[in-house]
C-alpha cells in the first residue's frame, strides 16, 4: 500500500512539479500539461559555395547535418518506463523522431534537390543525435549573376509531451556571369570613293545575366585609313542595348578601280559591371566583329574618263597654240 501511494505521489510530482528542464508552452497551459522543448540545430557546410555556380553547369553538392536533442531531468530518468510514458506518451521502445527539411524561398531560376528531405533521428536524452544529408544546387541560364540567400528550414514532429520544433539556416549562393551579347549594324558593307568618311552605327545588345561592360580592346587601322570609334568602353544594363559609332575615312588611293574591298575588324571583351581590375580574354567573353568598305563595280570610270578627255583636250589646245606661234 505504501509503495502504491509513493508511486502516485511521484507521478503527481512529475506532472505538476517545477523543473528547469520542463517548459510550459501556450498549448500546454490550456490543457494544464507540461511539455518538453527539444533543441534542433542545422549545420550547412558552405565550402562548396565559395565559388560561383555556373549557369546550366554542374550541380554543387552542399552537405547538411541535423542535430536533435531532448533534455530530461535526471530524477525523471530514474523512474524508468514511467519516464518514457510521461515524456513520450509511450511505453517500451521509443520510435525515431521525424525531421522534415525544405527550402522556403527557392527562386524559379535555381534547382534545389534535398537528398533526404525526411530524416529519422534516434532520440538520445541529454545529448545530441545527428543525421546527415545533402543539397544539390544548380542554376539555369536566366539566373541573375547576383548573390542570393537561400533559407533551409528543419521541422521536427511532436511526440507525447515533446513539442514540435523548427529552425532555419541561411546560406548564400551566387550564379556565375554569362558574357552574352549580340553585335550588329544595319549595313555592315558600304560603298565609298577616295577620301570619303563613312559612319557605322554598331548596336550592342546585352543578353547577359547582369549589367555588362563592353570594352573595345583592339581594331584594325589599315595604312592610310582613318578609323575612329566614338568610345572604347560602354556600360549596358541587363536586357538593354546601346550604339557605338565608328567613323571610317578612306585613303586617296581607294576607290579608283572597281571591286576594291577593305575589311576592318574590331575585338570586344565582355565583362560584368563593375569590371574586375584583372581579367583574361577567353573564347566566351571575346567577340570579333567586322565591317567593310568597297568601291562600286565601276566607281571611278566616269571620273577617269573625264580626266583623260580633259588631258587630251588640254594637250590639243597647247599643241594648237604652239603651232600658231610657229606660224
Amino acid at each position: 500500500m505504501f509503495r502504491r501511494l509513493s508511486l502516485v505521489v511521484v507521478t503527481f510530482l512529475m506532472l505538476v512539479g517545477p523543473s528547469m528542464m520542463l517548459v510550459q508552452t501556450s498549448s500546454a497551459k490550456g490543457s494544464g500539461l507540461l511539455s518538453f522543448t527539444p533543441i534542433l540545430q542545422l549545420e550547412v557546410d558552405t565550402s562548396a559555395l565559395n565559388e560561383e555556380i555556373q549557369p546550366d553547369g554542374k550541380a554543387v553538392n552542399v552537405p547538411v547535418t541535423v542535430k536533435y536533442r531532448i533534455d530530461v531531468p535526471t530524477w525523471l530518468q530514474a523512474l524508468g518506463p514511467i519516464e518514457k510514458y510521461v515524456v513520450y506518451g509511450k511505453l517500451g521502445i521509443i520510435p525515431p523522431m521525424k525531421i522534415h527539411l525544405s527550402v522556403v524561398n527557392k527562386p524559379e531560376w535555381v534547382d534545389v534537390s534535398i537528398a533526404s528531405p525526411d530524416l529519422y533521428i534516434d532520440i538520445k536524452e541529454n545529448q545530441f543525435s545527428c543525421a546527415n544529408t545533402s543539397i544539390s544546387i544548380s542554376v539555369y541560364k536566366d539566373a541573375p549573376a547576383e548573390v542570393y540567400t537561400l533559407i533551409l528550414r528543419a521541422e521536427s514532429d511532436s511526440m507525447g509531451r515533446v513539442v514540435s520544433q523548427s529552425v532555419e539556416a541561411q546560406f548564400k549562393i551566387k550564379p556565375g556571369y554569362i558574357p552574352l551579347v549580340t553585335i550588329n549594324t544595319e549595313k555592315p558593307i558600304k560603298e565609298a570613293g577616295p577620301m570619303t568618311t563613312l559612319t557605322f552605327p554598331i548596336k550592342i545588345c546585352n543578353n547577359a545575366n547582369k549589367e555588362t561592360v563592353v570594352k573595345l580592346v583592339d581594331y584594325d587601322t589599315p595604312p592610310g585609313w582613318g578609323v575612329q570609334p566614338s568610345q572604347n568602353q560602354i556600360v549596358i544594363p541587363e536586357g538593354g542595348e546601346t550604339t557605338l559609332s565608328v567613323a571610317v575615312t578612306t585613303p586617296l588611293g581607294f576607290g579608283w578601280s572597281p571591286n576594291q574591298v577593305q575589311q576592318i575588324k574590331f575585338k570586344f571583351v565582355v565583362l560584368p559591371s563593375p569590371p574586375p581590375l584583372e581579367y583574361e580574354e577567353t573564347s566566351s567573353n571575346t567577340y570579333v566583329y567586322s565591317i567593310s568598305v568597297k568601291s562600286g563595280s565601276a566607281p571611278m570610270t566616269g571620273i577617269i574618263g573625264g580626266i583623260v578627255v580633259a588631258i587630251i583636250a588640254i594637250l590639243a589646245v597647247i599643241l594648237l597654240m604652239f603651232k600658231r606661234k610657229r606660224g
